[in-house]
């Protein structure tokens, strides 16, 4: 016999009521222990029981509320809820037959739910009954708040006037640009208006989602918070009030799971800025940006031709794909545009260095690679393997390229000492951390990490997501765009760069979406920029109308913008648009609506030492309310009794997010309140 109620939580709307039984249209049930309730197997003959994550259509039911108010369950299968020796069943086959319920405390769309002996109900999935224990329903007293207005309106589900300036004017600036380019042949001007378009459509999209995304995003950003005061102690619970697992990179005190380039551009953007989902975005909207002059500089020098460069960065600066990375929404977000950007950026000083044989240039490299090394660790060196490999590769071919020893060795240096002082220096501050996140890493050659598996030809199978084109046409463009770079060395070279890549990563035991990217995308968007330049070349030439050929060549490059930017898919992404109440997007909308509230509730309650208890574990919002809270330390769990009195003890105030299944003797204790308002979000 199981001591604990449990209370039986309906998420509905009710129109109104009226004297006669009148339906709702279905909903399902949410259960307090945050399962829905539904039929095991999907099965209608079977008992009902709180266990599924996510309902099945089975698993919505219709209110009918009756004239001395009560109500029944209808089910999908038309029948409705009955009681069989304390079980329920979708059995009843009308409603005089049907067990009757009552409503008691409705909070929001939340009820309580009784039998009509005022007892609450009980369902367990092993053995749903009756139980007659109704303490535990009684509502705290002086502790209890309620933090409401947790509600969609159309400024989440459509764009808001900001945002279209952004998205207006970036659009407006991109369109002078391809005229600019192609009526006029203007290249500065049409570069410029490109890069400003770009940066204006990056903030456009980092602007749009108030909340921080989960995974990766969310951590990043409580580590760059943390890195204001502190830049050379990357921290992720600042102030760990109860014990932690040092290893867990998702709970523990100093955080050495990433590298810190990235979060120092963050952290700097936060401290001026303040703790807005934008400001920690700002940064890669803005190097994403500098990446697409990296790309057109990269793809003139392989073709020699300027035209293919800006087509290269054009095809980049609309790429659906680059905007999920620079806004948080894929993993692992900003770290890897850091990374994009500064190997592009030690490739880039590579291809001037070869062009001028300057010293200066060669420094870049060492700088930049550097950089790259303080994001991705040993995966830092590309640019210096791709040097090699050209270098040997020209000298096979029996063609002149330029390499000096002195030069590359103090490249090498400025990369080591760049990269070395960080290494030194968390192994002298955090030895055993710093050596436990060396191996961790060393192991996504040989291990899974974290379920991120897959067979050998698992980025192939990106290929489309990121390109938006099929992997055997992406090939063959390939193949057409390399057989026409500028010297035999950098076909070569190149190939055997795109090849190696694609083996090394399809060995390795981990897989993730963005690996080969960064050491690759220059080279496919050179290409892909040189097919697109032979087919407007194509166009004018089997047009012999000049000014109905340039039409036709910019009304196609709209297009391709258009369709590979994909506007509707953006909304659609970062917005609730033609999202329901029970998708990952409406429930981050309010919970970042709870977060500012919980914020206003903070300051009215100003010097305290506030400790958040009890938020969803599943979406790890406690390391959201640090960041946006001024928390000193937020966990998804209730404490134990003892940690609460001792916390207490330390002068603390606690904040416990209100689930219903709180013990009672916790309202007993000073300074703990309990906060309704977010549960109901996931209800």
């Amino acid at each position: 016999m199981y001591r604990t109620l449990l209370l039986l939580l309906l998420f509905l709307l009710i129109i109104g009521f009226n004297i006669s039984a009148k339906p709702s249209d279905f909903y399902p049930i949410l259960y307090e222990n945050n399962f829905y309730i539904g039929f095991p197997d999907n099965d209608f003959n079977k008992p009902l029981a709180a266990h599924k994550y996510k309902p099945d259509k089975f698993d919505y039911f219709k209110i009918h509320l009756l004239n001395d108010s009560s109500f029944v369950l209808e089910c999908k299968n038309n029948f409705f809820v009955q009681q069989i020796d304390s079980f329920y069943f979708a059995t009843a086959s009308n409603i005089e037959a049907a067990t009757r319920f009552l409503f008691r405390k409705k909070i929001f769309n939340s009820f309580n739910i009784f039998n009509t002996l005022h007892l609450p109900v009980t369902l367990n999935p092993t053995n749903p009954k009756i139980s007659s224990d109704s303490d535990n329903v009684l509502l705290f007293n002086n502790t209890y708040y309620v933090i409401s207005n947790n509600v969609v309106s159309d400024k989440d589900k459509y764009f808001t006037a900001n945002e279209i300036v952004f998205l207006a004017i970036g659009f407006t600036f991109i369109f002078f640009s391809l005229i600019l380019f192609i009526f006029y042949k203007n290249y500065y001007l049409s570069v410029l208006l490109l890069l400003l378009g770009t940066l204006l459509l990056r903030i456009f999209v980092a602007i749009l989602y108030p909340n921080l995304f989960l995974w990766d995003e969310q951590f990043h950003a409580l580590v760059a918070k943390n890195m204001v005061n502190n830049p050379f102690k990357p921290v992720l619970f600042k102030n760990p009030v109860l014990p932690f697992d040092p290893n867990s990179w998702v709970s523990n005190h100093v955080w050495l799971h990433k590298y810190p380039f990235f979060l120092w551009l963050m952290s700097f953007s936060i401290s001026i800025f303040g703790t807005a989902s934008w400001a920690v975005r700002l940064p890669s909207a803005i190097l994403m940006t500098i990446t697409s002059y990296f790309l057109y500089e990269i793809a003139s020098f392989l073709y020699n031709n300027k035209k293919i460069g800006y087509w290269a960065a054009f095809l980049f600066s609309v790429s659906h794909f680059t905007y999920l990375l620079s806004s948080g929404y894929s993993a692992t977000d900003h770290n890897d545009v850091a990374f994009i950007f500064s190997i592009s950026a030690s490739l880039w000083a590579y291809f001037k260095y070869l062009k001028t044989n300057k010293t200066y240039w060669a420094i870049l490299i060492g700088v930049f690679s550097g950089f790259s090394f303080l994001n991705k660790w040993i995966l830092g060196i590309f640019t210096f393997l791709f040097w090699i490999l050209h270098y040997i590769t020209a000298k096979i071919v029996n063609e002149t390229t330029v390499f000096q020893i002195k030069h590359f060795f103090i490249s090498l240096l400025i990369t080591v000492l760049i990269a070395g002082s960080w290494q030194l220096y968390i192994l002298l501050k955090y030895y055993d951390l710093a050596v436990y996140e060396f191996k961790f890493s060393s192991l996504h050659l040989f291990e899974p990490i974290e379920g991120h598996d897959g067979p050998f030809i698992w980025h192939f199978k990106k290929i489309f997501f990121i390109y938006g084109l099929d992997v055997l046409l992406l090939l063959a463009i390939l193949i057409l765009g390399i057989v026409n770079y500028s010297n035999l060395s950098l076909k070569i070279s190149i190939s055997i760069t795109i090849i190696a890549v694609y083996v090394f990563f399809g060995i390795s035991k981990t897989k993730m979406t963005v690996f080969p990217y960064p050491f690759s995308f220059y080279f496919i968007y050179s290409c892909l920029a040189y097919v697109l330049h032979v087919l407007l070349k194509t166009i004018v030439d089997l047009i012999k109308n000049k000014n109905l050929s340039t039409f036709i060549s910019l009304y196609l490059v709209v297009l391709i913008g258009l369709y590979s930017f994909n506007l509707e898919k953006v909304h659609y992404s970062f917005k609730v648009w033609k999202k329901n109440e029970y998708e990952y997007n409406t429930r981050s909308f309010k919970t970042a609506k709870f977060i500012y509230q919980l914020r206003d509730f903070i300051n009215t309650h100003s010097g305290r030492s506030w400790i958040l208890f009890n938020s969803h574990p599943a979406y790890y919002d406690s390391i959201k309310f640090m960041f946006f809270t001024d928390v000193l330390a937020a966990y998804n769990f209730i404490p134990k009794k003892d940690e609460l009195q001792d916390l207490i003890k330390k002068n603390y105030s606690i904040i416990i997010l209100d689930n219903e299944n709180i013990p009672l003797d916790f309202k007993k204790f000073e300074n703990t309140y309990l906060l309704k308002g977010y549960w109901e979000i996931f209800r």
